[in-house]
């Protein structure tokens, strides 16, 4: 998963894939419920959830560097996010969540994106929250299986249950 463009598998989107997949920078936005979002031990442990299922877990904000290291050195306890085990990156200027379309460019911080992207870098889910909703991690599993089953999958089905035909 990645936050960050709508629209098909693009040599910029490829870039932009490439770029936050080699980056390492430690942070996340300044808000609560991101730093519940990540710090939540089923959003932990979802990580070897998501890593059974060949299937990175990377997350980017809008904030810079340096507020992503005050986050990283606070516990839950006081809001922050220093036991997070899936990289982060900064995207400062904003580029991948403008391409994504979650940038509200007016206040320079972006929606809650949600993405899952293919091996050959095609959106192939996309949900966005505004600054309030927090994210599934349970959902978002559940729509990876169905993406990757092959199959058509209703709006409930679970692995293991009967596809539609």
């Amino acid at each position: 998963m990645i936050s960050g463009c709508h629209g098909s598998k693009s040599a910029e989107n490829e870039d932009l894939a490439a770029q936050a997949a080699n980056t390492h920078a430690p942070g996340y936005a300044w808000l609560p419920v991101l730093a519940r979002d990540l710090g939540d031990d089923s959003a932990q442990n979802a990580r070897l959830a998501f890593a059974d299922r060949d299937a990175d877990v990377l997350g980017a904000s809008t904030d810079s560097v340096y507020s992503h290291r005050v986050w990283m050195g606070r516990g839950r306890e006081r809001q922050g996010i220093a036991d997070l085990r899936f990289p982060l990156l900064s995207d400062k200027t904003g580029r991948i969540a403008r391409n994504y379309g979650v940038l509200l460019e007016e206040e320079g911080v972006a929606l809650r994106g949600l993405f899952i992207v293919d091996p050959e870098g095609v959106i192939q889910y996309a949900v966005t929250h505004n600054l309030n909703v927090g994210r599934s991690v349970d959902e978002t599993l559940r729509v990876l299986e169905a993406i990757q089953s092959g199959g058509l999958c209703g709006s409930d089905w679970k692995p293991g249950q009967a596809m539609l035909a």
